[in-house]
């Protein structure tokens, strides 16, 4: 037991602050830590979905764990190689839903670095062996804005960005070629670019300067790891991967925007 003790607490310190984005504790720092908390935060999100992955899981359905081990290598080395492209440019990981990811990026020159971020991510999914053997291409939305920023819940807290602002950023990924990086013309005013209906295609690949930022605390943010997820992440810390069969569900929950729009983001 006080071997387990030892991992979790070393859990706690090295591990918290890469599974809770840093906006989270932003909010909490700013607000506290006790309550529900809504606040607008001007920022640039980014969103990039890779398609390809569906195909790859049919094309490797009947190999086994050796597909599996296939899928899981080339997962991990495409979005390690997004993740890295956005954090150099500054970018916060705030989810990853099925094959996208949104970050989101605040702070001096966020609209550039957002931009550049996204570009960058396409030349990495470019470059990736996996992508390349498995024909793997991704689509990027980039939206500026006010984000209705929300931390939800209880014992279990989660972070949520919403409003017009993120639904802008979706459709611009929707709306974008394989390929491409599709922007709002505000953040694309500064870089190289060719407008379109539907938004602005970013064709900019200068490298941008990361601001620095400060080490996140580690306080609180237990909270957003429930007690089963850190244990059972501390189980397979050393093994890199784990398979499992698992139903998994998408819940969409429609209206929200109007009813900011009508109510305001703190109701």
């Amino acid at each position: 037991m006080a071997a387990n003790g030892d991992r979790q607490r070393g859990f706690d310190a090295q591990a918290l602050t890469s599974l809770v984005p840093r906006l989270a504790y932003d909010l909490i720092d700013r607000n506290g830590p006790t309550r529900a908390i809504h606040e607008q935060v001007e920022g640039t999100l980014v969103s990039a979905d890779i398609s390809g992955f569906t195909r790859l899981t049919e094309q490797l359905a009947d190999r086994g764990r050796e597909g599996a081990e296939i899928m899981t290598a080339a997962v991990n080395s495409c979005f390690h190689d997004l993740i890295a492209a956005a954090e150099f440019h500054g970018g916060d990981v705030l989810k990853f839903g099925g094959d996208a990811v949104l970050v989101f990026f605040t702070g001096d020159g966020h609209r550039m670095r957002a931009a550049a971020a996204g570009q960058q991510m396409q030349f990495a999914l470019r470059r990736n062996t996996h992508a390349r053997r498995h024909s793997l291409l991704m689509t990027v939305g980039v939206a500026d804005g006010l984000f209705e920023a929300m931390v939800v819940g209880s014992e279990r807290r989660d972070l949520l960005l919403c409003g017009p602002a993120t639904t802008l950023t979706l459709q611009l990924e929707d709306g974008a070629d394989k390929g491409e990086v599709v922007t709002t013309a505000t953040v694309a005013a500064a870089l190289g670019a060719r407008e379109r209906a539907g938004g602005v295609v970013v064709l900019d690949d200068r490298e941008w300067l990361t601001p620095e930022r400060p080490p996140a605390p580690v306080g609180i943010m237990g909270s957003f790891v429930p007690d089963a997820l850190r244990a059972h992440w501390i189980d397979y810390a050393d093994l890199g991967a784990e398979h499992r069969q698992a139903a998994i569900g998408f819940v969409s929950i429609g209206g929200v925007d109007e009813h900011i729009d009508e109510h305001g983001g703190a109701a």
